[in-house]
């Protein structure tokens, strides 16, 4: 009777704590580091889209191939072990437009690809928020406060703007709202299936 009625405790607990927050808790532990990981990732589309724009530029417009280097890394939160590139250059060659702002329309366009498809096989609506947050960053972080505009260097308004400089600080981590609305049903399911091993194993 005891034994029944810590199982019935358990049960309970299960149902309204661990198949709900402990899912929920796990869920957004692995939508910040892989909401991490992934803002890490677009550095490297970034600076790739500058060197793909760059090339194209100089060969269609020029004739001619460019020297193009990246001269700055930096390590990305956390996973520090990890390399950025952060700053990409024409050595020799024309910087066009094209090339200027090639990073931010790469990741633009990546992104709002895989969202599309995304979106399509799954039907998952949240896949629009990539997209969207990458834009946030790529527009603010890097054109209007960063070095990929006509200036090359950040606007006046970024050395004033406190809100405008905790937005792009914390919009890579904006990217675990839809990691976690994303996978959360997956670990539940998980933890549901271990829950109920776990009640079969005290019944045996």
């Amino acid at each position: 009777m005891r034994l029944g009625a810590h199982m019935f405790k358990f049960q309970k607990f299960s149902d309204y704590y661990l198949s709900k927050f402990v899912p929920l808790l796990i869920a957004l532990i692995i939508g910040l580091f892989s909401g991490i990981i992934l803002h890490c990732i677009t550095f490297y589309l970034h600076e790739g889209g500058h060197i793909t724009f760059g090339y194209i530029d100089n060969i269609v417009y020029e004739g001619k191939l460019p020297s193009i280097n990246i001269t700055n890394y930096m390590s990305c939160p956390i996973f520090y072990f990890l390399k950025m590139p952060q700053q990409t250059m024409i050595i020799e060659g024309k910087v066009s437009l094209l090339f200027i702002y090639g990073g931010i329309m790469a990741v633009l366009l990546v992104s709002s690809l895989f969202s599309i498809v995304l979106i399509r096989k799954t039907r998952h609506k949240a896949y629009m928020l990539f997209p969207l947050i990458f834009a946030i960053h790529e527009i603010l972080g890097n054109s209007i406060c960063g070095t990929d505009n006509i200036m090359g260097k950040p606007y006046a308004i970024c050395e004033t703007n406190h809100m405008l400089n905790g937005i792009i600080t914390w919009s890579p981590f904006l990217l675990t709202v839809p990691i976690t609305f994303l996978i959360f049903p997956h670990v539940q399911k998980k933890m549901k299936i271990l829950f109920n091993w776990i009640i079969s194993q005290l019944k045996a």
